[in-house]
């Protein structure tokens, strides 16, 4: 017979024991564990994390000018508008222009100040703006008074305009030049304008508008072109068939007539005798000389 008082002796010497030994792993897996923070507490990587943390909150104070906060919300007015901004009254302050197709089917833009109040609206005989070309601003004749240039579509027809701005918003529209015509036998016409810079070409003080018409397909047109407002007349370059971008304005050869210097882009530029004469993949670089007068 198995003498109970042994028993509880033995149940209560092992689990004394068991006990001892969690307690000394407690111990020593407690000690590892101050060891491992404090490593961590007096690392220089820690304080370098903490120390940034502080400059990159508190930055934002120091510099004010940068702060970016939101003033007002809302719905887009136009949602199809293209926007812009020059400041048209010569108040310092930059005005809002928004270009858009009007309920009768008709281009239009409009002006708004900072404080969103209606500026001017005008509205032009035609029926699209060319796509991606936004109005463009400047002084061509040196006035003073600034001009909104903007390019319309009339049916097949591409006109240049350039309206001008003068005291009390008062305008005058003081060139409409009709440019060239473009088709598409798919319907929607696919070209696209790249306007500017603007420079005095035969020295009269008057700036000539410069700017070029591409066509995707049917390739034409696509000719670089002069606006001399003053002569109220328009330059067109050779068809050379390229995809031009806007020309570098140089005199090169120091005659005192500038030069425009015509790159393009191409997505390969290796020759291939399987395309001849003139095509989209093959890269040009053109000089074109204005036979523009010289106005003494």
């Amino acid at each position: 017979m198995v003498d109970i008082n042994q028993q509880f002796s033995e149940f209560f010497c092992n689990n004394f024991i068991l006990n001892n030994k969690t307690l000394q792993h407690l111990l020593i897996f407690n000690e590892k564990t101050k060891t491992f923070f404090f490593r961590i507490i007096t690392s220089p990587i820690t304080w370098a994390l903490l120390l940034t943390l502080v400059f990159v909150i508190f930055i934002g104070s120091f510099f004010h000018k940068y702060k970016v906060e939101i003033t007002a919300s809302g719905l887009v007015e136009k949602p199809d508008g293209m926007i812009t901004y020059f400041d048209i009254n010569r108040d310092g302050k930059g005005d809002q222009f928004i270009s858009f197709i009007n309920k009768q089917g008709k281009p239009t833009f409009k002006i708004t100040d900072q404080d969103g109040l209606i500026l001017d609206q005008q509205e032009y005989e035609g029926n699209a703006f060319p796509e991606k070309c936004p109005l463009a601003f400047s002084d061509l004749n040196r006035n003073g008074y600034p001009e909104v240039i903007a390019f319309i579509q009339r049916r097949d027809s591409i006109f240049l305009t350039i309206l001008e701005y003068k005291i009390n918003m008062m305008k005058d529209m003081i060139a409409k030049q009709f440019v060239t015509l473009v088709r598409n036998p798919k319907g929607k016409p696919d070209y696209y304008i790249h306007v500017g810079p603007y420079t005095d070409l035969d020295h009269d003080s008057v700036d000539e508008v410069i700017f070029s018409v591409i066509a995707g397909y049917p390739v034409l047109p696509r000719y670089n072109y002069i606006f001399n407002l003053k002569k109220k007349e328009l330059l067109a370059s050779g068809f050379t068939g390229s995809t031009d971008y806007m020309p570098y304005i140089l005199d090169l050869n120091g005659d005192g007539h500038k030069e425009l210097l015509v790159n393009e882009y191409a997505p390969g530029n290796l020759e291939d005798s399987l395309i001849e004469g003139k095509n989209d993949v093959a890269v040009r670089f053109t000089i074109i000389l204005p036979k523009i007068q010289t106005t003494c």
